[in-house]
């Protein structure tokens, strides 16, 4: 009975996980949607949102890692870390 708990607890965690990034993405990103390009930007980030653990893995943990962010983050407001000189 407790296996169907943490089940169910998953799949909540994921759905919730897939509808924020897809709606992060869509709305909430900077895109500028026209006539066209929305029937490549949705399934795009209907995939991306499928992916959604990696996804934000990739573009939020590589950016503490180097001073490079991947192209496919590039679209996430991204500000390098300062290097300060030590004295």
């Amino acid at each position: 009975m407790s296996d169907q708990k943490g089940e169910n607890f998953v799949a909540m965690f994921y759905g919730l996980g897939f509808f924020g990034t897809f709606i992060y993405l869509t709305f909430f990103d900077g895109y500028i949607y026209n006539g066209w390009n929305w029937i490549i930007a949705i399934p795009i980030n209907l995939m991306l949102s499928g992916i959604f653990p990696l996804y934000w893995v990739s573009c939020t943990g590589l950016r503490e890692q180097s001073d490079a962010v991947p192209l496919w983050c590039r679209h996430i407001s991204y500000q390098p870390p300062t290097k300060t000189a030590k004295s």
